[in-house]
């Protein structure tokens, strides 16, 4: 028992309290936050968000961007930027 326990604990996020945030769950909210920021200074396409935070795993910049487009309904213009309403 105490064998399966260990084997448990060793994967992923089983082991996890499940009031404890995922590593992965904490950077999707980071980039999350500072996409808003980003979007409440200009407009902005997702070709420059992409730019402006290179260097981040770009799977976990999609997710938060799905994040954000989840909470807030942002406002696109007619050359594909996007904005906080």
């Amino acid at each position: 028992m105490v064998e399966a326990q260990h084997r448990i604990e060793g994967r992923g996020d089983f082991g996890r309290s499940p009031m404890e945030p995922s590593p992965t769950r904490t950077i999707r909210s980071q980039l999350s936050d500072r996409i808003t920021r980003m979007l409440a200074q200009e407009p902005l396409s997702m070709y420059e968000l992409l730019q402006r935070l290179e260097g981040q795993d770009y799977r976990s910049v999609l997710q938060a961007w799905g994040d954000l487009r989840a909470q807030v309904a942002l406002i696109p213009d007619d050359r594909g930027r996007y904005r906080l309403p």
